[in-house]
């Protein structure tokens, strides 16, 4: 930035804040902006951004958080959410002295992407019209904005960050792979029952294990499927893992990531490591299924009876893979890079502190 003053910059997140998110502020504090990332969580040490903690309540389906003192800021970065009722007080406090920008999928997520506009999306867009960028995910909902509002949008990608990116198609591969939180709404009934049916029908199966890192509500449920169905030699817990070389060896080992029902950030970080993606046509997202294209960098399928024949292909074709893998890595390396990212909200951010 130009100017010797750092800008000062606060997001408001409608989550705790992740370990992921954590590079997007902190290479925003190296383009010279000074950042602050207010939310409801546990603070995470050793940050070169400030974090202010605020408590939360709910109150009936909305959500209020008790926010600081907001005239300190130069910009205000409020991931839009309608549920909560600090985003309505943001948007109608019309003596602020900040600039407010809206971060946002810009549609509802619950049920899978939809291209019809709502009445939801309706008031997405009438609350937009008193901020003075928006930021959105993706070009999924581009068109459910007005034209007006259309102007002043940035697309920021949603990708995560990978300090060594790198393509491991070619590597020994001997296992399927879901990274991710354990719970209901991912689908991994629908995968392990799939796994089963696999080994089934696959005669000495070349991929024989399905590697399953995270954790969450269903380890018990996945534990108790496991031993009913003798497959504890081949179904490998791994639980939760933040170490950065321990992780990318199972990238390395697996030939796909398999997300039957919800495809989040992990289908950018396998992408980073050359690794291609399985997921629902529709699944449950903030638009980051929408990277996977059907037998380019991965695979996407409509039944879950789909996944049985494609973890067979998967089996069977290692040369179709290892291009699928390829072209993951190229497409991460060329469109999704994590430095694309950082400067579409550099260049939003210069864009609100431009306007009158």
């Amino acid at each position: 930035m130009e100017n010797s003053v750092a800008k000062r910059i606060a997001f408001i997140l409608d989550h705790n804040l992740m370990h992921y998110r954590v590079p997007l502020f902190q290479f925003l504090m190296s383009r010279g902006y000074d950042v602050t990332v207010i939310h409801a969580g546990k603070e995470i040490m050793g940050t070169s951004f400030k974090q202010i903690i605020v408590s939360e309540k709910k109150i009936g389906p909305f959500y209020f958080k008790s926010l600081p003192r907001l005239r300190q800021f130069d910009v205000i970065v409020q991931m839009q959410n309608i549920r909560y009722i600090n985003t309505w007080f943001l948007v109608f406090n019309f003596t602020r002295s900040y600039k407010l920008i809206d971060w946002t999928i810009g549609t509802s997520t619950s049920k899978g992407l939809n291209k019809s506009i709502s009445f939801l999306d309706k008031c997405r867009n009438f609350l937009s019209n008193y901020s003075s960028a928006i930021i959105l995910y993706t070009d999924f909902a581009i068109n459910k904005y007005s034209i007006t509002n259309q102007q002043k949008i940035f697309i920021a990608n949603n990708t995560v960050y990978n300090p060594c990116p790198e393509n491991l198609s070619g590597s020994f591969k001997d296992g399927f792979l879901f990274i991710g939180s354990l719970n209901k709404r991912k689908g991994i009934d629908v995968l392990l029952k799939a796994f089963k049916s696999y080994l089934t029908q696959t005669v000495n199966a070349r991929i024989k294990y399905l590697y399953i890192i995270g954790k969450g509500e269903v380890v018990k449920d996945i534990n108790d499927y496991i031993d009913s169905n003798f497959l504890r030699n081949n179904v490998i817990l791994l639980g939760e893992i933040n170490d950065f070389e321990m992780k990318k060896k199972y990238f390395a080992k697996s030939i796909i990531n398999i997300s039957p029902n919800q495809a989040g950030l992990s289908v950018l970080e396998s992408f980073s490591f050359g690794l291609p993606y399985m997921t629902r046509e529709n699944a449950i997202s903030g638009g980051e299924h929408l990277n996977v294209v059907n037998d380019y960098n991965g695979f996407t399928f409509t039944e879950d009876e789909e996944i049985i024949r494609l973890m067979i292909k998967c089996n069977n074709e290692p040369g179709v893979m290892k291009q699928l893998g390829d072209n993951a890595f190229d497409y991460y390396s060329k469109e999704r890079s994590f430095d694309s990212m950082v400067e579409t909200f550099d260049n939003a951010l210069l864009y609100a502190l431009g306007k009158n």
